[in-house]
């Protein structure tokens, strides 16, 4: 009789967990579509998730170690997969996203708050915004986007005169977002973008107060 007793716990205890996978695997299965769209806009080898209790982990792998910075494709990587299931993530309750980026030398996470990923991207569009008048030498436009006590008028005609300096040598045709990184004391985001040139490879860090919204920096080939 007791032997009954500890095989009909086992018994539950196996369709219990049975139950769980099952359950698990549903969740991953609608998120599969959001999980292919940012394996190939960071182009990696593999993509798989783990959810727990109002959290997400999306871990892509990569079969090189051609990543300098992780947290760039990282934060590429975040913002597809929101865009992409923003309804399930709403669904789900969500509250935070961790994406692990992972090559054949080094690994890394970085969590990102789900009430955040809005503002992230209203400053990426102002990224985009701001290379435009960068590129385009509009001087007037873009003091509407600076921080004037981090950026004066004289730093920003030394920026346009090297814009017209980079026009002359080779003419930008358009730019890409390489992504953004938040940086250390939580306050800034940092993008970087590809300027696209034929046989020139310039890059520009822009950062932003993440309070204000305004730009505090931009450089050219700064290495940051």
């Amino acid at each position: 009789m007791q032997f009954h007793k500890v095989a009909i716990k086992n018994y539950l205890f196996v369709l219990l967990f049975i139950l769980f996978q099952f359950l698990t695997s549903c969740k991953n299965t609608k998120y599969q579509n959001a999980m292919e769209y940012s394996r190939e806009t960071i182009a990696a080898k593999k993509v798989e998730i783990n959810q727990e209790y109002q959290k997400i982990q999306l871990s892509l792998i990569f079969d090189s170690s051609d990543l300098s910075v992780h947290e760039y494709p990282a934060s590429v990587g975040l913002i597809t997969f929101y865009d992409s299931a923003r309804q399930k993530i709403k669904e789900d309750k969500v509250l935070q996203i961790e994406i692990k980026i992972k090559d054949i030398n080094n690994e890394n996470t970085y969590l990102y708050a789900v009430d955040q990923i809005e503002l992230y991207k209203n400053i990426l569009e102002k990224a985009g915004t701001i290379t435009e008048f960068f590129i385009n030498q509009n001087t007037i436009q873009l003091e509407n986007y600076v921080d004037k006590n981090q950026i004066s008028v004289d730093d920003l005609n030394g920026l346009f005169d090297y814009s017209q300096l980079l026009q002359k040598e080779a003419r930008v045709e358009n730019y890409s977002v390489d992504g953004f990184l938040i940086l250390p004391d939580n306050q800034k985001m940092q993008v970087k973008i590809s300027l696209i040139q034929p046989n020139f490879d310039n890059k520009l860090t822009i950062q932003f107060d993440l309070k204000n919204g305004l730009m505090t920096y931009l450089g050219v080939n700064d290495d940051l």
